[in-house]
């Protein structure tokens, strides 16, 4: 009896879809063709244009899930003291450059919700500060720029209680909310009306803005308030009428450049002669 060997069943056709990576046994195979295989031991008839081999193993389950679990590296920090916010008058180019920032006018616009965002992050910072030695405390890179900005909005847009004050009297805003009066004190008709009116207007104005950002230790009462508005405003415009007066001569033939001068030059007078009065008074 002549004994017949049992055939080799065929390895198993599989459909392998586009993108599959799968292994042959000894390299690990992307299929980017979508074609059929047949599965062999050692070898998958595919064309080299279908696939391409990685030599390098993929990675396991476990290397991969190490990885995700691994804790992230925290950030460098650095000590930082609100000390260094505070600024520096010690003379008259550090004023000068203190107020500029202060008075930057892309600040005016701002959002509320910005605002009060950082006036929390300083608020906060500052409580941490309370607490630690010396006022020093560890910060980020980026938890240091949250508290510059923060300092920087409150200086700009808030008083020095955190509260914001009303747009048109927030220190950013001096220079376009003065854009208008200044036109108005240069370019309007040279008449004693005008004259007046303007210079009320200002005066009024610097009223706002010192009311709005004094200081929440300020001794003087509303009264007080009250009686340098009132000297400041009646001296610019009682200054400014007489300088009026005395120039009519000259201004009621004077046109263009000539005209803009003048007004200049008497604007700028009641206007100095208005601050230094309210300086006496209220200093």
């Amino acid at each position: 009896m002549i004994r017949k060997d049992v055939p080799k069943p065929a390895a198993p056709v599989v459909q392998r879809k586009k993108g599959d990576v799968y292994q042959d046994g000894i390299n690990l195979i992307r299929d980017r063709s979508g074609e059929t295989y047949q599965d062999g031991i050692h070898l998958i008839h595919e064309s080299a244009e279908s696939a391409t081999t990685a030599s390098a193993p993929s990675p396991t389950a476990a290397t991969t899930a190490a990885a995700a679990s691994s804790p992230p590296k925290e950030a460098a920090t650095a000590t930082f003291n609100f000390k260094e916010t505070e600024p520096n008058t010690s003379t008259f180019s550090s004023r000068f450059m203190h107020f500029t920032r202060v008075t930057y006018t892309p600040l005016w616009f701002v959002p509320v919700e910005e605002i009060q965002e950082g006036v929390e992050t300083v608020r906060k910072y500052k409580e941490l500060a309370a607490k630690a030695a010396n006022g020093d405390i560890q910060v980020t890179a980026e938890e240091r720029a949250k508290i510059l900005r923060g300092v920087e909005l409150m200086y700009s847009s808030t008083n020095d209680t955190g509260e914001i004050i009303a747009r048109p009297f927030r220190m950013c805003g001096y220079v376009p909310m003065n854009i208008p009066i200044l036109c108005g004190i240069l370019l309007a008709p040279p008449t004693m009306k005008w004259t007046a009116f303007f210079q009320w207007v200002n005066q009024s104005y610097n009223a706002s803005m010192n009311y709005g950002n004094k200081n929440s230790t300020c001794e003087y009462t509303n009264t007080d308030l009250l009686k340098g508005y009132v000297a400041a405003a009646s001296s610019s415009v009682a200054v400014a009428l007489t300088l009026r007066a005395l120039t009519s001569g000259v201004t009621k033939t004077a046109t263009g450049k000539k005209l803009l001068l003048l007004n200049a030059i008497i604007g700028g007078v009641a206007g100095g002669a208005a601050s230094g009065l309210n300086a006496y008074l209220m200093r």
